[in-house]
């Protein structure tokens, strides 16, 4: 059990100008994260419910990880990373944002509704990389981008300030696949990083945990091909708005990432290595990766690690679906009739033993590979897209109001039923949408995106098409059933046919060859 506050540091075996290994350490002790990618969405919810964004780890929700921890940890995971972790959304009116100060709108959110959350990842010895849900779209290329900075800049202090403090929290990762092309050689674009890792570290005070970000992989983001203009000319061009406390100046965030760079100095600051400017707003870099895993580790060596600019790398999603449309490679509705099932023995067989071969190819790369995330832990109804198109806007709304009044203490229901039992609002629209099947297939019949767990999903004590949350009770339904597919488990954490292998393997060869 965990207790205590927790020291996460990066550190290296040989020589500082050329490792033969870089590492991350818990307490000082070598750590590798057996970790799995944690969204656990019910069914018949979605991760676009306000204001919670994602969120299913507070209150009334906990119930789900006291489902899940105990599992996790019977199984030997370690460590999880989460996508949103905050109970707060941007306010309606956008122009209001501007001016935002430190007491608008994150002094008056429930922060206080994690004490259980946290006492089961204590007790379970499971560790997090806690997740902040960037949008790159407004943040970078909105028309109200310093109201959305202000506000995700905001939203890194306080979590970090609120739970910094936490002995199962590694660190915070500043976003999930932000790294469309156009952006990478922008330098507004780091700037704004470089201030988000700033605010997260007042945030932290004292505390020592490891700032991340997650990154689709694009080749072009490490393979030493792009760059950066930090020159004086350029870094001139760059806006700034307001001042004081709520201003947000990337001139100023510019040059200070430059005079931050880690590694050499560069040459001619016109042509800053990317990579150079990640490693020095991230203490462990972190890359989603699902096909290619020996030349993205390989072209990862080449072009972080064996430069001074050298960091870990946790691989912060991996994986192979255990799930298919039936029939196969026919879509789901609304263009098709296909269910999404479990792929039969030999399909699921082919899965675990490819899950198999990526691990062996990560044990290759344990120098630098400090773990990973397996995507995923369960299956997410809510991505498929037929399902959530189908879902009235109103249905966001409703879930919404019903959370507060219980937040409040206010039980009144707050909706009409139809004929059919069916929640309806004042223009008639229902509530939830109506599954043409128990489980429709995806649209996308190559790219199961809602099938990908360890475990699939089933509602418990309610319908497929109802909402997670009791209007009756006030409170949740029961956690959904979780049934796990045995052969993607045995193959990731090393049992039965696949005993010596998996993450105890990786873990095992790390520790040998990190260790002094």
């Amino acid at each position: 059990m965990s207790s205590g506050n927790s020291d996460w540091t990066v550190k290296t075996k040989g020589s500082s100008s050329s490792p033969t290994a870089v590492y991350l350490a818990k307490n000082d002790s070598p750590y590798f994260a057996k970790g799995v990618a944690y969204s656990p969405v019910p069914v018949g919810g979605s991760f676009h419910y306000q204001p919670q964004i994602g969120d299913w780890f507070y209150g009334p929700w906990t119930i789900i990880a006291k489902r899940d921890m105990p599992k996790m940890k019977s199984l030997g995971i370690n460590f999880f990373r989460t996508y949103s972790f905050w109970w707060w959304q941007v306010t309606t009116d956008i122009n209001t944002m501007r001016n935002l100060d430190q007491k608008s709108p994150i002094s008056s959110e429930p922060f206080n509704e994690r004490t259980d959350f946290f006492s089961s990842l204590d007790t379970n010895d499971i560790d997090i990389m806690i997740g902040i849900g960037l949008d790159g779209g407004n943040v970078f290329d909105g028309a109200n981008k310093f109201a959305y900075m202000n506000f995700y800049l905001q939203t890194a202090e306080k979590l970090a300030s609120e739970y910094g403090s936490q002995p199962s929290v590694m660190g915070f990762s500043l976003a999930n696949e932000q790294n469309q092309a156009p952006r990478n050689s922008k330098a507004e674009v780091w700037a704004f990083y470089y201030l988000m890792r700033q605010r997260l570290q007042r945030g932290l005070g004292t505390n020592k945990k490891l700032t991340s970000i997650a990154w689709q992989n694009d080749p072009n983001l490490y393979n030493g091909n792009t760059y950066v203009d930090l020159s004086d000319s350029n870094i001139k061009t760059l806006p700034v708005d307001g001042s004081g406390s709520t201003g947000i100046d990337l001139q100023q965030a510019a040059k200070d990432l430059r005079n931050a760079l880690v590694g050499n100095t560069p040459t001619d600051n016109s042509k800053v290595h990317v990579e150079q400017i990640i490693s020095t707003i991230c203490d462990v870099w972190g890359i989603n990766i699902y096909s290619g895993m020996k030349t993205s580790l390989s072209t990862y060596e080449t072009n972080v690690f064996k430069k001074s600019y050298y960091r870990p790398l946790l691989i912060t999603e991996w994986g192979h679906p255990g799930t298919e449309n039936q029939p196969v490679t026919t879509k789901g509705p609304s263009d098709g009739n296909a269910l999404l099932a479990d792929k039969d023995s030999a399909g699921m067989q082919t899965a675990a033993d490819a899950v198999r071969d990526d691990i062996e190819v990560i044990d290759n790369y344990v120098k630098f590979v400090s773990g990973g995330t397996y995507f995923e832990w369960s299956d997410e109804w809510w991505k498929n897209d037929a399902y959530w198109a189908a879902i009235p806007k109103s249905q966001n709304d409703y879930l919404s109001k019903q959370i507060l009044n219980w937040k409040k203490g206010d039980k009144t229901p707050t909706y009409q039923l139809d004929s059919d039992g069916k929640i309806t609002f004042t223009n008639g629209i229902k509530g939830y949408p109506q599954y043409t099947f128990i489980w429709d297939g995806s649209e996308d019949p190559s790219w199961p995106e809602e099938g990908w767990g360890l475990h699939s999903i089933a509602p418990n004590g309610r319908q497929a098409w109802d909402n997670p949350w009791n209007t009756t009770t006030s409170a949740p339904y029961p956690a959904d059933t979780l049934t796990p597919r045995n052969k993607l488990i045995d193959a990731l954490m090393g049992r039965d046919a696949y005993t010596g292998k998996g993450y105890p393997m990786l873990e095992t060869d790390y520790k040998n060859f990190v260790s002094p």
